[in-house]
């Protein structure tokens, strides 16, 4: 696979075509709840693409409430959706996740979000 250029944007910082990896959309939260059948872990722990970098969107409905970047996604999402001392905990009911190729990724793709 030939090496994508980058192009400035904007903001004068630069973007290079490929940054996304994977992504998931507008995912309920009630997903944080769903178990293996006869296990006590969460199925979602075993799912890939959480377990990668990335840029995540908490939505309050279908309005973006709050967008964080995530060494991990699973951890920092499950911290978010399980952890009733989180700032945004009672504040979301729906998730998005942009998973990046490389961590040096996360800092451009959340400002783009958030532009």
């Amino acid at each position: 696979m030939a090496k994508a250029e980058a192009s400035e944007v904007g903001g004068g910082f630069m973007v290079e075509a490929r940054m996304i990896k994977d992504f998931i959309s507008m995912w309920p939260r009630e997903v944080w709840d769903v178990t293996e059948e006869g296990k006590k872990s969460r199925y979602l722990k075993t799912f890939r693409p959480l377990r990668e970098p990335g840029i995540y969107v908490l939505y309050r409905d279908e309005v973006p409430y709050y967008i964080g970047q995530a060494r991990v996604l699973y951890k920092r999402l499950h911290d978010h959706a399980n952890k009733s001392t989180d700032r945004y905990f009672n504040f979301w009911n729906f998730f998005s996740g942009f998973v990046v190729y490389d961590e040096k990724y996360l800092r451009d793709v959340e400002r783009i979000l958030i532009a």
